[in-house]
């Protein structure tokens, strides 16, 4: 890996994601957020304030049938980089 990589293991909601992206030091400007939590996805969400990612990933899998994945970025992003962006996602997450 270019950078170190540190697994954290813990039980995330929408009242402690704050905190333990703060005690791990994520604060700020990031690259990429991805979310995949199995159901809870939105609201953990929309409670993140530590951190402020260009791109972010959301899966959206409430309903067993329907496995949607939610790219959205803080810029513009071209047609193509948006279909690359949804292959990676939707192969490799």
């Amino acid at each position: 890996w270019r950078h170190h990589v540190d697994a954290i293991s813990a039980h995330i909601t929408k009242e402690n994601i704050n905190s333990l992206l703060e005690q791990n030091g994520m604060t700020g400007d990031i690259g990429l957020l991805s979310i995949d939590i199995d159901g809870n996805d939105y609201h953990v969400w929309q409670s993140i304030d530590m951190i402020n990612p260009a791109i972010i990933v959301i899966t959206n899998n409430a309903d067993p049938k329907i496995n949607e994945i939610i790219i959205t970025s803080r810029f513009a992003l071209s047609n193509s980089m948006r279909k690359l962006l949804e292959f990676l996602c939707y192969h490799f997450l």
